[in-house]
């Protein structure tokens, strides 16, 4: 302020003692610190130089010292980790009714006039009208997701999503910005759905970030905790194989900071997961090594199925959640697989469910077999179940990983009297999925006399293959091992 420009001050430091206690530095760099040692503290130069209090440099030390001290001391107490418990994420929060959603889609959708817009967003427009003309239509991802956003936006919930592409998703699932095909005057003109239904002063940004995750998701991270409750944050890898770029983040800030530092961050991580024959390196988000971080409830670990789990877990985590939330989301699912899509009405009444029972359970009385399992394998397993004519079997889906629903599973599996056997299945390796970070918690619910065993993939050094055929193979020998033909 004094000089009205920016100042850079270039200062030169140096290290008077070694690295650690143990680190004699006279060993590696005696030269350097026989001139160090001959040079005088900094506390007796501020006294040579006059500086007030400074007289003494073992007093201006002991004044500092007690300085941190007090600052300690005044510090807000935070509750041990062992103490804090996530928030009571039964309750609801109340999702918005028919009327509204219609109110959503008929601003979104509007148009500025002249606007030309690309044939996929007319089609967009008509799929997102025609969801809420009836309770009973079908939702896409998409919509789920982007009428989850609009809901929050209306609310006064801030929202900010950052990473490689995200304003149209890399599967081309999310079309926050539709762009006009035709440049008037040789400007690019674009349309944000979202902003014509946020509430007056409510910060949306939807950016597309670089790939330099550990960079991007630093900074998400610190965005995080500075804003607090009152916005959304969200980083979405490219695919999920890439947050491997920002392990250190993950496990240096996002997974233990609140544990640390008494940090909360609410952040969303969103990784895109799912093995379909095309590689090592865009097929799988490390489930396990994001499960191997969670303990005490530091973070929420989730996997959903459906798009009405994906809407009321994304209204969820901004409206209740006070810790970090990692999402494994699909890909293949988003656009194929028609039984992923919820009706309406599951949006507007329902809530996400941490373990989603059977829809087409045979009689309690007469399920012997339980499948568990998480992700898309879920469909796979049931188109399984109906080839073999399988009528003693029950699937489950964990939608929540971390904290595992142990309570709810364990009086799902008492209902039924005659269990014998409860199979985790997984798509993934035996190491890279789920299985050997849950199976203590699905050990915990069992009943008595219940067998517990896993149906994965061998595991590999390099990961899921590259080969379409290969992957398929793979796949139905999975599900047959646990439904024979």
């Amino acid at each position: 302020m004094q000089f009205g420009a920016d100042v850079v001050i270039d200062l030169v430091g140096y290290r008077r003692w070694g690295h650690a206690e143990q680190d004699t530095a006279t060993v590696t760099q005696p030269l350097l610190h026989g001139f160090i040692d001959k040079h005088p503290p900094v506390t007796q130069l501020y006294a040579q130089a006059g500086w007030p209090g400074s007289d003494d440099g073992a007093t201006l030390l002991a004044v500092s010292s007690q300085q941190v001290l007090a600052s300690f001391r005044n510090s807000r107490p935070s509750a041990p980790a062992a103490q804090r418990r996530a928030p009571a994420l039964a309750v609801k929060p109340d999702a918005p009714d028919l009327l509204r959603l219609r109110q959503f889609v008929e601003r979104m959708t509007r148009l500025p006039e002249g606007f030309a817009a690309h044939p996929a967003v007319t089609r967009l427009i008509a799929q997102w009208q025609d969801s809420v003309s009836s309770s009973d239509h079908a939702c896409s991802w998409n919509f789920a997701e982007n009428m989850a956003y609009a809901s929050l936006l209306w609310e006064g919930q801030g929202l900010r999503i950052s990473g490689m592409d995200v304003q149209r998703g890399t599967f081309m699932q999310r079309h926050a910005v539709w762009h006009a095909i035709d440049a008037a005057q040789g400007v690019q003109q674009a349309f944000w759905p979202l902003r014509q239904v946020a509430a007056p002063g409510t910060a949306l940004e939807v950016v597309n970030s670089p790939l330099s995750e550990e960079a991007v998701v630093g900074f998400e991270y610190g965005f995080s905790v500075q804003a607090g409750p009152g916005a959304m944050v969200i980083w979405e890898a490219q695919f999920g194989d890439f947050v491997n770029g920002a392990q250190i983040m993950i496990d240096q800030f996002i997974a233990s900071g609140r544990g640390k530092w008494g940090y909360p961050s609410a952040l969303t991580v969103l990784l895109p997961h799912g093995y379909e024959g095309v590689g090592p390196e865009h097929s799988t988000g490390y489930l396990s090594r994001m499960l191997l971080l969670c303990a005490q409830e530091n973070m929420r670990v989730a996997y959903p199925s459906s798009s009405a789990q994906w809407f009321h877990l994304l209204r969820q985590q901004a409206l209740q959640g006070d810790r970090p939330l990692v999402v494994f989301t699909p890909k293949s699912v988003l656009h194929g697989e028609v039984r992923s899509q919820s009706p309406l009405s599951a949006l507007l009444q329902g809530d996400f469910q941490p373990l989603v029972e059977d829809a087409d359970a045979p009689p309690d009385a007469q399920v012997q077999r339980v499948v568990l399992c998480s992700g898309k394998v879920c469909y796979d397993l049931a188109d399984g179940r109906r080839k073999a004519g399988d009528t003693r079997t029950v699937l489950l889906t964990v939608e929540q990983l971390h904290p595992f629903p142990e309570d709810r599973l364990g009086a799902v599996l008492r209902s039924y009297p005659q269990l014998e056997e409860v199979i985790w299945v997984q798509e993934e390796e035996r190491k890279q999925g789920a299985w050997l970070c849950v199976r203590d918690a699905i050990e915990a619910a069992l009943p008595l006399q219940v067998r517990l065993r896993a149906v994965t993939r061998p595991d590999t050094d390099a990961g899921p293959t590259a080969s379409k055929a290969r992957h398929y193979a793979q796949q139905a020998a999975l599900v047959q091992s646990v439904f024979p033909a």
